[in-house]
């Protein structure tokens, strides 16, 4: 499948430092060099049905990717029997998920102009994704590389489609809870499959963002209904006014609960400016056709105010 590979054994794995449902993630040098890269394993999990159809679509898209705020792929080597596959990407310092953890353990959180850098630069990534009709599906903090110069990667990219116009049906099974748009946590249960588009990266952007800010998560949910829940809490109980269609969606909810006619972002976030307000309201925003766009959100004037954008130097 790849005759063109060079083999595993030019590169020496040192540690390993992640696992994902798709593959294994060492730290590894390469030999000859010394450099340092990022090695994943692809999961093989049916040998019978061949190479995963995931992974051969990762490769696909991440061999035309090239962005400096998207981790970039070196090369697939193999064994040499090739019965193992490697993708070898760039290396990373760390990811934003344990630079969030390390600041929370010594009590302190991000500066809104370290915040703001991590944005521009997760959104510079997506204006790119998005306009080579890619939507990543799998926004979160540990997806998110952060290199010691305040350099942002987007990552992991299993998930990730590609999009058409008009749009084409995918699984709402996607994204990771905490990050998931309302349009998948309330569609029909019965549906195997629902057409959305770049709307769920955006949302995750949003939760992101949040995140940031608090240095914890958003809305971390344990299980949909409480991410609903969650959700509600601070944003309002959506009504066919601020979504059209969203009190049907909400008759596939099996719980009751009393609705909350008011968002309380103000209140949650009163470092945010006004602007700061009105780019995370619309990254946050119900209805997906509404919803912030990554070129909207990055040419947000809340990123030309005071703070100006500052990286986050890890020593």
């Amino acid at each position: 499948m790849f005759p063109c590979s060079r083999s595993i054994s030019n590169y020496e794995k040192l540690k390993r430092i992640g696992a994902g449902t798709y593959g294994t993630v060492y730290r590894a040098k390469e030999v000859e060099t010394g450099e340092l890269v990022a090695v994943k394993q692809v999961k093989l999990q049916n040998e019978k049905e061949g190479f995963p159809i995931t992974a051969l679509r990762e490769i696909r898209l991440l061999q035309q990717l090239r962005h400096p705020n998207i981790v970039e792929l070196r090369e697939v080597v193999t064994t040499v029997d090739a019965s193992c596959v490697f993708l070898v990407f760039e290396h990373c310092d760390t990811d934003l998920g344990v630079v969030l953890d390390t600041m929370y353990e010594r009590r302190s959180k991000l500066e809104l102009c370290q915040v703001k850098s991590i944005l521009y630069q997760i959104l510079e990534g997506l204006v790119y994704l998005h306009d080579s009709w890619i939507m990543h599906r799998d926004l979160k903090m540990s997806n998110i590389l952060y290199n010691r110069n305040g350099q942002v990667k987007i990552a992991d990219f299993g998930l990730t489609r590609e999009y058409t116009s008009p749009l084409r049906p995918f699984t709402p099974k996607v994204v990771t809870l905490w990050y998931r748009a309302p349009e998948l946590l309330l569609c029909d249960p019965n549906l195997q499959k629902i057409s959305y588009s770049t709307g769920v990266d955006m949302w995750a952007v949003g939760c992101l963002f949040g995140e940031l800010l608090l240095g914890k998560p958003l809305f971390p949910g344990r299980n949909e209904l409480d991410q609903i829940v969650q959700i509600f809490q601070l944003l309002g109980t959506p009504n066919d006014q601020i979504w059209k269609g969203s009190e049907e969606l909400l008759k596939n909810l099996r719980i009751s609960f009393t609705p909350q006619p008011y968002s309380l972002l103000q209140r949650k976030f009163p470092q945010l400016s006004d602007f700061g307000l009105d780019l995370l309201d619309g990254l946050l925003c119900f209805d997906p056709n509404k919803r912030y766009t990554a070129v909207k959100a990055q040419r947000h004037p809340f990123f030309d105010e005071e703070p100006r954008a500052s990286p986050l130097v890890i020593e």
